[in-house]
């Protein structure tokens, strides 16, 4: 049964994202070790609304939803620095497990979201896969929470996302370093 939900969720994840991928460019690449080739310019980050009214802090406080949303959506950090980012999950159906995955700049968001469905968990994704990933909190169920600390090395739009299956569509936001 399990695996009947997982493939209707990889599928159903998979038709979103090709509706969803019609201007879209695919900003991913193989070749992760230039760092320079992967960042957005600061012009990207410039284009973010709302983001002149976001403080620069390098605590997040974030919380997840039965209603698969995220409490914000923008963030805005020192790169260089350690983050600390706090998440829990505020819902009460036990079936709503969140995390909160910050990923390099450059990934796509629907491809990995794909990819986590298929593979089940961020353990059992490829080397390829696994690398676009800078941190992850654990799976929480409700009034559970969990932290974790990161450093973003470098200015730019590094995006967050839950990886539960098809969470990704509506819980994904942004971290701006500068």
């Amino acid at each position: 049964m399990k695996k009947i939900i997982y493939l209707s969720v990889a599928c159903a994840a998979f038709l979103f994202a090709s509706c969803n991928s019609g201007n879209k460019q695919n900003n991913s690449t193989e070749d992760t070790s230039g760092a320079a080739a992967t960042m957005p310019s600061n012009s990207a980050a410039a284009n973010i609304p709302g983001l002149s009214s976001v403080a620069l802090s390098d605590t997040i406080h974030l919380t997840g939803n039965d209603q698969m949303h995220y409490n914000q959506t923008l963030f805005k950090v020192n790169a260089g620095k350690t983050i600390t980012l706090t998440f829990k999950n505020v819902g009460t159906q036990a079936s709503m497990t969140h995390d909160v995955t910050v990923l390099q700049p450059g990934t796509n968001v629907d491809t990995l979201g794909i990819h986590v469905a298929l593979a089940k968990s961020i353990d059992n994704l490829s080397a390829t896969d696994k690398s676009q990933i800078i941190a992850h909190t654990k799976m929480t169920g409700p009034g559970q929470e969990d932290s974790i600390t990161f450093t973003l090395p470098n200015p730019g739009v590094y995006e967050f996302m839950c990886t539960y299956p098809g969470h990704y569509a509506s819980m994904h936001g942004n971290i701006v370093a500068q």
